[in-house]
């Protein structure tokens, strides 16, 4: 018997060992929180399917934010990725973002842009969810692929970047008309994604083409906004507005220059003295031209390869005047010391870039803008002959002169240099190009006009065998040297001219 009972005493021992110590629970790494809660928002952390790409996007949508599985992408409600789990993403939801009357309770559901809405596509839902608190939920697997469809517009449409940080914007218009009645105008509502890039926007419809407006940013109305915003509605327009004021920037993907119709001819006036606003003053033939001092404000403006870009619009009406360019501040004190006498066509375009020194250079396109602002070159205008002249001749010399006057008489199209003798070389601009100390002079010309230039010595006896240049497609710059033997070209290309 005593044999039994310890044999009894030692299984209910082993019984009780193995009963009473429970093994613990085991818990998978991506089960364990990933995130820190916050005490204002709602914490969700979602375990997702296995093969998922840590750098994928994903985004929540349900009625409680207004977003759905074909229009997902809004940067206000993507996940991120847990910093040490690739199995976990996280995302921090304020009820201050809900739309009104909805909650999580009404139902949501997750979608990757690589993959596709989750599967099966039945609706997650959290009852009287807290704040502080962590909710833990799985996607079983991606399904099909969701898409955002085309958004019909009504005419030309206005993109905003919206970074005023107000709880609402809206956006009035006047001046033609109110085409987004009265005040405070249309509330900015939309959302529309562009590469990636959640934008708000507002038609202006299509029965407003072609009107000049006056754009004023608004909290919809509650105290604060922005200064007036010139617009022609002819064009869709991408514009950042933030609390201190409005700038046009390019279209997403787009870093070409804007295309945009003008009426009449167009100053750009390039912001490299970061003066922040600008104005045009005009004198000459009409003395305010499009305005008193300070003159006409921009008609437009955005960002080009990292400057600020004002344009003007001087009005077809115009055409034919010859008119001082005088270019301010705003009338904030500041002006340009140069005056650029300009005779009015009815479809030029001038780039002037308004140095910090209060000078202006002119170039004749953007990218040669962007060359004369970075140090190159200014590059010649498409628009013209341009000769480029190094005078080393002695022929010209008389035989009781040591000295004598280089002129330049032209006939062909027209006796563009006057009558003989023409024009004397001193009144030709001073070049540096390679250190030769060129003389330099646009012949203002059209298409197919030719020329055959007579070099003398200012009427007094000598000259030299004629010298033919033309206007041909491509423009041409001559770079010439006038010697004992006649004109001759130099080989040099620094200022070769561009479309």
């Amino acid at each position: 018997m005593k044999t039994l009972y310890k044999a009894l005493v030692f299984f209910i021992g082993l019984t009780m060992l193995f009963t009473g110590c429970k093994p613990e629970e085991l818990v998978f790494e991506h089960e364990k929180p990933q995130f820190d809660t916050k005490g204002n928002a709602i914490l969700l952390e979602v375990i997702v399917p296995a093969g998922t790409s840590a750098k994928d996007q994903i985004y929540i949508v349900g009625e409680f934010n207004g977003m759905d599985t074909l229009l997902y992408e809004n940067p206000d409600f993507i996940l991120t990725k847990a910093e040490n789990n690739d199995a976990k993403f996280g995302i921090y939801l304020y009820p201050e973002d809900f739309v009104a009357g909805k909650s999580l309770a009404d139902g949501f559901l997750f979608v990757s842009k690589q993959f596709g809405i989750e599967s099966p596509a039945v609706a997650h839902t959290i009852e009287n969810a807290q704040l502080g608190e962590r909710y833990t939920i799985s996607v079983t697997r991606w399904g099909g692929a969701a898409v955002t469809p085309a958004i019909e517009h009504d005419g030309y449409v206005m993109y905003i970047d919206n970074q005023t940080g107000w709880d609402e914007l809206a956006v009035y218009a006047w001046g033609d008309a109110e085409i987004f009645g009265g005040w405070p105008g249309a509330p900015v509502t939309g959302i529309e994604v562009i590469d990636g890039i959640t934008y708000r926007y507002v038609d202006f419809g299509q029965s407003n083409e072609g009107l000049s407006v006056s754009l004023i940013f608004n909290n919809n109305g509650a105290g604060t906004q922005l200064n007036d915003y010139a617009f022609v509605v002819n064009r869709n327009v991408y514009l950042r507005v933030t609390p201190d004021g409005v700038e046009e920037i390019a279209e997403p993907g787009d870093e070409s220059f804007p295309d945009v119709e003008h009426d009449g001819d167009v100053v750009y006036l390039i912001d490299a003295a970061e003066w922040g606003t600008m104005a045009l003053y005009m004198w000459g033939d009409v003395n305010d031209l499009n305005g008193g001092w300070p003159g006409m404000t921009p008609t437009g403006q955005f960002d080009f390869g990292g400057y600020k870009w004002y344009y003007f619009d001087l009005g077809a009406a115009n055409a034919g005047k010859e008119e001082h360019l005088i270019a301010n501040n705003n009338g904030g004190g500041t002006q340009i010391d140069d005056i650029a006498v300009y005779q009015l066509t009815t479809d030029s375009v001038l780039f002037f870039i308004v140095n910090a020194d209060r000078t202006v250079t002119q170039a004749f396109s953007p990218d040669g803008v962007l060359e004369a602002l970075a140090g190159g070159p200014v590059e010649v205008d498409p628009a013209e002959i341009d000769i480029f002249l190094l005078d080393s001749a002695q022929a010209l010399i008389t035989d009781v002169d040591t000295t004598y006057t280089l002129a330049v008489y032209a006939w062909g199209s027209s006796e563009i240099f006057g009558a003989w003798p023409g024009m004397q070389v001193s009144e030709m601009e001073d070049v540096d190009v390679l250190g030769l100390g060129l003389k330099h002079y646009h012949i203002d010309c059209k298409t197919g006009d030719s020329y055959n230039l007579i070099f003398n010595n200012s009427g007094n006896g000598r000259q030299l065998p004629d010298y033919a240049v033309s206007a041909t497609e491509p423009k041409q710059a001559y770079y010439i040297k006038v010697t004992d033997d006649g004109v001759v070209p130099l080989q040099v290309q620094p200022l070769a001219p561009r479309r």
